[in-house]
């Protein structure tokens, strides 16, 4: 854990330094843009001479303005490689694909408890409909039945009454 510590404050104590050193290359290129052009003609109409010194000034600047770069891209090359450090360590690397495998195992489990759910549910969900199929069915069977006595009393009815009007003993 010390080394993430470590290499957090590494990151920042270097993020601090890139901008420090973004700030100072901004002011050199500044420097370099508003520095003094001036020339001399020498003898006459021929071509514009930089006189030396102006020259020696102007490489000056470009020279401060390539130094600084040159140490902003160095900063951002560690920097850089302290990232890809922190991002190869071994340990969390380990951790990472270690609790990949724990969720990977974990969604296997639930995929099989809810394939088992859906089989409990179709089972549930037929035996409900089988039962309420059952139960129109027998309902129907009563009231077929019902009806059968009835019309089967009445009948009974009848022919007792047809047998009493005979007198027939």
């Amino acid at each position: 854990m010390t080394s993430t510590t470590s290499n957090v404050t590494d990151l920042a104590a270097l993020d601090q330094q890139i901008a420090a050193t973004q700030a100072e290359l901004d002011a050199a290129q500044n420097g370099y843009r508003s520095r003094p052009r001036g020339s001399l003609r020498l003898g006459g109409h021929g071509p514009m001479q930089i006189d030396r010194e102006a020259r020696a000034h102007m490489l000056d600047l470009g020279l401060v303005v390539d130094d600084v770069a040159i140490r902003l891209e160095d900063l951002k090359q560690r920097r850089a490689l302290a990232v890809l450090e922190q991002l190869q360590d071994p340990r969390q690397m380990a951790a990472e694909e270690a609790a990949r495998n724990e969720a990977e195992q974990a969604l296997v489990a639930a995929d099989a408890a809810a394939t088992e759910a859906r089989k409990a549910f179709a089972h549930a969900s037929g035996a409900l409909k089988m039962r309420s199929f059952r139960i129109r069915e027998v309902t129907r069977e009563r009231e077929r039945a019902e009806h059968a006595l009835a019309s089967a009393r009445r009948l009974r009815e009848r022919e007792h009454a047809e047998r009493e009007s005979l007198g027939v003993a």
